[in-house]
């Protein structure tokens, strides 16, 4: 057999079920699942944070694109985190490289300065819904409340490394003015700008 290319097996995912690793146990759940739409939130964030890294390798931010590179990673190996074999410590590093001397927003925006801001925006919404998911599968006892804690510390992470980044790819393209302190500021400019 060595040296074969191995045949794909259709009927894994054929039908309404399919198969996952919940941390090191594979089980056959419904595609509707938690587990398969938590999957697929990564998957989303990872190809979104893709879609924003290629845009500002086009603009030249080369340094932003290598911090969304290793979110990128952090985001795949969550699911194998989830999955049960993936150090989640491991992960936590990836992020920690990709926050590296950023500095704290300034306040709050409104999504929209560029494309590739956008994407990193619909990245963070993703995985922010992938938290709530191992929130619910955790109170619903799908997985163990170690593996919920360690995956919703990943994501929030993630999330807030990458919302570091929205915001310095929005003031290298010269849109500070929308920052605001508070939200409040942010509504209120929009309510001025209806009048």
């Amino acid at each position: 057999m060595q040296g074969m290319k191995r045949k794909l097996l259709p009927w894994i995912c054929d039908g309404l079920e399919t198969e996952a690793l919940i941390e090191g146990k594979p089980v056959v759940v419904p595609k509707h699942e938690e587990t398969i739409e938590f999957y697929g939130l990564i998957e989303e964030a990872e190809a979104h944070l893709g879609s924003a890294r290629a845009l500002l390798r086009e603009k030249g931010y080369d340094d932003i694109a290598e911090r969304v590179e290793l979110l990128q990673r952090a985001v795949l190996l969550s699911g194998g985190v989830f999955a049960g074999y993936i150090d989640y410590k491991n992960v936590l590093d990836l992020i920690e490289k990709a926050g590296e001397k950023l500095d704290e927003p300034p306040g709050w925006s409104i999504t929209g300065c560029s494309v590739e801001e956008a994407e990193v925006s619909i990245a963070i919404t993703k995985l922010r819904r992938a938290e709530r998911l191992i929130s619910k599968m955790s109170n619903n006892l799908m997985i163990s409340k170690p593996t919920a804690e360690a995956l919703s510390k990943i994501l929030s992470g993630i999330s807030y490394v990458a919302y570091v980044l929205r915001h310095e790819i929005c003031r290298r393209g010269g849109h500070n003015n929308s920052v605001k302190r508070s939200l409040a500021e942010l509504a209120i400019g929009y309510n001025k700008a209806k009048t």
